[in-house]
């Protein structure tokens, strides 16, 4: 198996992987964990880009339902197995 090579001039931009809960409730349980825990996962597509303040739509009812479930996980090549255990734990409560 190949590792992933970094080339001396890159910088790390710590990926993230979406993941789609079934209500925000659960999003807001897992995100909160983790952040006890020191991990930091993201809301990136939230809020729907249509709830702006300066976008007059109120026509994507799924994109709005969509963007309160999706939390983005931590997801690079230095995570460690410990964390990765950790993250999948707390996702799976």
């Amino acid at each position: 198996m190949n590792k992933f090579k970094l080339r001396v001039s890159s910088d790390w931009n710590y990926s993230y992987y979406p993941v789609i809960f079934n209500n925000e409730t659960d999003l807001l349980q897992v995100k909160s964990e983790h952040e006890q825990n020191n991990i930091k996962p993201r809301r990136y597509f939230y809020p729907s880009l249509e709830d702006l303040p300066y976008i007059d739509s109120d026509n994507c009812p799924i994109a709005q339902d969509l963007a309160k479930r999706v939390l983005c996980l931590p997801l690079y090549v230095d995570l460690t197995s410990q964390n990765l255990a950790l993250i999948v734990q707390q996702v799976n409560l």
